[in-house]
């Protein structure tokens, strides 16, 4: 597509308009502000600017336009950005973009010639068709989810592909073929495919569930998945999260299964908040995905022991990041798939009836008649990570005296296991949690930086309006004379996109204020303070090394500086009073 097309996108779609699809936005003056849908927080922190047409979070520092809002809500790339807006603005896009060949946009060509390819067949696989309607999934359901299949043969696919002009390296590349020592072969052979989507809706990989010949043999795998590669990561790509974001933003939780028959069917049922985890570990990424629709989580896995211990994995890091985990019990013996076939009201009791997830895993030990010193046992090795990673302290601490009750211990004692227990390994992985935050923690900022980044947001809020509220010629002046004009060339330098966050931030701090001439003259006043401070530090060094070495002459030269800079301060700080 063309700049003029993005152009004509921006002119129909204000930052408002998207937003709002996205988020409860609320009028702060002349701006918006709700609550971020890229982190956790209590407090609104996420502003959107009509006049500028960007948004800006002071939790977590993200900010840009229309398109980078996308893409972060979203989680598709520029192109995929795009896509969504131009649907929504009613733009056309023009097919000859600049980036038609990458080798990014002929691997999405090739997964998606090799979707059509595994559907054509199972529409001629009578076999398999009755399978999957055995399941429980109808026609309608089916060719939504793209399902197809594969023959028991070597090289169906690669011969297709080969026919179609694509090359054995973007073949392997996309995951689709294997480069043995006889020549390539197909990497799946005789089985049902499930294809995997980006968050618009691609084809990016495949998961093949193996199909009559071998289905049982404990030496064939009975679900093989895509490698990772360009298209595709399996630590960040959730099973049907491109079709259940809307569905999770809108009913405010989202429900995790474990298999793709798991998710389909759930769909299927009217359940369209669900993903499903496809046989991995929860990861940082995958928690972060949900995150950004919904704060409360279902796990529903497999009522099985394997379905048990799934449903562990993952759980921590959403209990650290603030998230509501509650766990569906589903009937011994019957899978959420198989619940769902059986009886779809069933499936709405279970959602309907979750409990947190300690309730959960406590209810589920006392169920199993273990005597008192195992169920501490268990409860103490089982139970109490999941306690102690609640940020919620009033949850933590109802569960804690929930287990105290139920243990016949004192609170206090179980609060001391908690502190003590070590999480598992899992716990450790981490999200990409808001940087500014996290960095002022580790590497505090001196307060005359925070005082000199407040004093070059108004500078450059104030240059780009019209009429400016100050003399900004006047504060830029004052501003040199403290740190140096040569300070003030070397920050000049900053780039468009943090500059307009800094104006984003010093309206939205300072345009409701009555004298922000007043303001700036006490920030100027507080800089040239923290200033003088750090000369009086160093003159201070230079007098205790002058002390040392019995060097009188330097002795009284720096004593002397220390009084006059202490005089100066005094004087600064009696300004305003």
């Amino acid at each position: 597509m063309s700049s003029t097309e993005v152009e004509e996108i921006k002119s129909r779609l204000s930052i408002v308009d998207v937003a709002s699809s996205y988020i409860k936005l609320e009028k702060a003056g002349q701006n918006f502000k709700a609550r971020c849908p890229f982190h956790n927080e209590k407090s609104p922190s996420f502003t959107v600017s009509p006049t500028r047409d960007m948004y800006h979070c002071f939790g977590c520092d993200r900010g840009g336009d229309i398109i980078s809002f996308v893409q972060e809500i979203e989680g598709v790339d520029f192109l995929g950005a795009l896509k969504i807006l131009a649907d929504k603005a009613g733009v056309e896009l023009s097919s000859h973009d600049k980036n038609t060949n990458s080798e990014k946009d002929k691997l999405y060509k090739v997964v998606e010639e090799a979707t059509k390819f595994f559907e054509n067949n199972l529409s001629k696989h009578k076999e398999a068709l009755s399978y999957l309607e055995q399941r429980g999934l109808i026609d309608e359901t089916i060719k939504s989810f793209r399902i197809g299949f594969v023959s028991d043969e070597w090289r169906s696919l690669y011969n297709f592909l080969k026919g179609k002009g694509v090359s054995d390296s973007l073949m392997d590349k996309a995951g689709l073929i294997i480069l043995g020592q006889k020549g390539p072969y197909d990497r799946f052979r005789n089985r049902i495919m499930f294809p995997f989507f980006d968050p618009s809706g691609r084809p990016i990989a495949f998961s093949g569930r193996i199909f009559g010949k071998g289905d049982g043999d404990v030496h064939l795998a009975k679900y093989i998945n895509s490698p990772a590669g360009v298209l595709y990561d399996k630590s960040k790509v959730l099973y049907g999260y491109d079709r259940a974001k809307m569905g999770m933003r809108k009913k405010d939780f989202c429900i995790l299964v474990e298999g793709q028959f798991d998710l389909i069917m759930s769909h299927q049922a009217g359940f369209d908040n669900t993903v499903a985890s496809s046989g991995t570990a929860l990861t940082g990424n995958h928690l972060k995905n949900i995150q950004r629709m919904t704060n409360n989580l279902i796990v529903a896995f497999d009522s099985d022991e394997a379905g048990f211990s799934a449903s562990g994995r993952g759980v921590d890091m959403a209990l650290s990041l603030g998230m509501e985990v509650k766990a569906a019990l589903l009937p011994q013996g019957l899978d959420p798939a198989d619940l769902i076939k059986k009886n779809p009201s069933d499936w709405k009791e279970a959602i309907k009836n979750s409990k947190h997830i300690v309730d959960f895993y406590i209810d589920a030990f006392i169920s199993k008649g273990l005597e008192e010193r195992e169920l501490g046992k268990k409860i103490k090795s089982e139970v109490l990570p999941y306690v102690g990673k609640i940020e919620n302290k009033i949850d933590q601490a109802h569960f804690i005296g929930k287990i105290g009750r139920l243990l016949g211990v004192p609170e206090e004692a179980v609060r001391d296991e908690v502190r003590k227990v070590h999480l598992p390994a899992q716990a450790t992985d981490k999200v990409d949690e808001a940087g500014p935050n996290r960095e002022m923690i580790k590497n505090p900022l001196l307060r005359r930086n925070i005082i000199e980044h407040k004093i070059l947001s108004i500078i450059f809020w104030q240059e780009n309006e019209k009429e400016p509220l100050i003399d900004i010629n006047k504060v830029i002046e004052e501003y040199g004379e403290i740190v140096g004009d040569g300070r003030l060339g070397q920050i000049r330098t900053v780039s468009d996109a943090d500059k307009n966050k800094m104006i984003l931030e010093a309206e939205e701090y300072y345009a409701e204020h009555e004298a922000l001439e007043k303001d700036i003259a006490e920030l100027l006043i507080n800089l040239e303070k923290e200033m003088l401070s750090l000369r009086l530090e160093d003159a201070f060094i230079q007098l205790k090394k002058a002390e040392r070495e019995k060097d009188q002459p330097r002795i009284n030269d720096f004593l002397k500086k220390c009084h006059d800079l202490r005089m100066k301060i005094d004087q600064l700080s009696n300004s305003f009073n």
